[in-house]
């Protein structure tokens, strides 16, 4: 067997249920609009307690905003990976997210952040399979500025993004090293536009503000992870539904 975590705990009845509610607890604080470019990879490939964790991902992401149409997004993202114990783990991201304009153009890079939290509890050996979920939310902001001679104007527009998204997931250790991982995926968008259109020839600004909401809050996903060796790990997903997407990315720990 050979996945990052490879023995088997075989927890009680009572951690698992602890460890259930924990996670069922998080994402009700983590998800205030009640329950996406976010990447999962498999929230039960996690490495043994006490283990710190880097990782790397890249994002590539469609979906449909209420009043705005189709948004595509793409987000680079570093991780660092912290195993509260060997069933649970949280970690944060930082990197660059990009997306696009309430009018259709596309932003610069802006800053993203994310936080988020994964573990599993049930742990199956005949056949190698386990359950568990990833919950986390995440923080992103661009903007975009053009100007037009022909209207005599500059315009400013800046996007603030959060998502959250509580996914269960099943995972199965079908050939060695190779881990295929499904499940269901529950996220909640809202995007912010603050819009400032300044007349060169007045020599006012009117401001704008418009807010956007997820059409589709139900997706599906899938995925594999290559473990490359004990320490090191490669993944690709793809999500559908609420999004059309695809992230792949690598894990290290130490």
């Amino acid at each position: 067997m050979n996945r990052l975590n490879n023995h088997r705990s075989n927890p009680t009845p009572r951690l698992r249920l602890a460890l259930a509610a924990s996670l069922c607890l998080a994402g009700a604080l983590l998800s205030p609009c009640g329950t996406s470019a976010l990447s999962i990879s498999d929230p039960t490939s996690l490495p043994f307690a006490n283990t710190l964790g880097l990782g790397v991902d890249f994002t590539i992401d469609s979906r449909k905003l209420d009043d705005v149409g189709t948004v595509g997004t793409y987000e680079l993202m570093a991780k660092v990976h912290y195993s509260l114990m060997d069933e649970v783990g949280l970690y944060v991201k930082g990197g660059l997210f990009r997306t696009e304009t309430y009018s259709g153009k596309t932003s610069d890079f802006g800053p993203a952040f994310a936080i988020g939290v994964k573990g599993y509890f049930i742990d199956w050996e005949n056949p190698d399979l386990r359950v568990g979920a990833d919950i986390q939310v995440m923080f992103g902001k661009a903007d975009h500025s053009s100007d037009s001679r022909a209207l005599g104007r500059s315009t400013d527009e800046e996007i603030s993004w959060i998502e959250y998204a509580i996914t269960p997931v099943v995972s199965w250790l079908a050939y060695d090293p190779l881990v295929l991982y499904t499940g269901l995926q529950l996220t909640q968008v809202k995007t912010d536009y603050d819009i400032d259109t300044y007349n060169w020839l007045t020599g006012t600004t009117i401001r704008q503000s418009f807010d956007s909401n997820e059409d589709q809050m139900l997706g599906l996903f899938w995925g594999v992870t290559y473990n490359v060796m004990d320490t090191f790990q490669i993944f690709g997903e793809m999500r559908a539904l609420s999004e059309i997407s695809g992230s792949f990315g690598m894990n290290f720990h130490f």
